[in-house]
């Protein structure tokens, strides 16, 4: 029900079950936690969502696994906090995965952090384009051009996208000339 309630952005109700849980002395599990801090993450609730995530351990005796470290980086990357998000990942007891990189990294390109971007780059074992499309508009969104123009030729080179600059003609008829009009079209 906390999972239904999280989905829905319903973060006081999912919360307000978790109360009444413990009042009435029902021990929540792991997936009871992983509702809470997917409930703290759509509503932006971080100082709740350490909260719950250090109650798993000191309150409950249950281990972190890889779906509430997820959630952690998730909460901590959307509201900014990118380095507490990394420092998750270095302290975690399991291996993160791809999914934990990701999230960090579309954190680092909405927060401009790009030493922590290239960090998630080198970590993410299959990269796909969009890692690459992440990382290349993190560096444009930072002016750095030639650090993203890097990342396109690695795209082009891994043949992610095939980057093809051709000069098309269009003309354009008026009543008293033509005009030549060069575009460029990139396929």
């Amino acid at each position: 029900m906390i999972s239904g309630l999280a989905i829905h952005g319903l973060a006081t109700d999912a919360i307000a079950i978790f109360l009444k849980m413990e009042v009435e002395n029902v021990l929540p599990d792991s997936i009871t936690f992983i509702g809470l801090l997917t409930t703290c993450t759509h509503c932006g609730r971080v100082e709740e969502g350490r909260k719950y995530f250090d109650y798993m351990t000191s309150r409950y005796s249950i281990q972190p696994q890889l779906e509430h470290y997820g959630a952690m980086v998730d909460l901590l990357g959307r509201a900014g906090h990118v380095k507490e998000a990394y420092g998750i990942i270095t302290t975690m007891t399991i291996e993160p995965d791809v999914v934990i990189w990701r999230a960090l990294l579309s954190a680092c390109r909405t927060y401009r952090k790009p030493e922590l971007g290239e960090v998630s780059i080198g970590n993410i074992s299959r990269l796909k384009g969009g890692d690459y499309v992440l990382l290349s508009n993190m560096y444009r969104s930072l002016e750095r051009w030639d650090s993203a123009q890097r990342v396109r030729e690695i795209m082009q080179r891994k043949e992610f996208v095939k980057i093809r600059e051709r000069v098309g003609w269009s003309w354009q008829v008026s009543f008293t000339s033509l005009r030549q009009v060069i575009c460029l079209i990139l396929k």
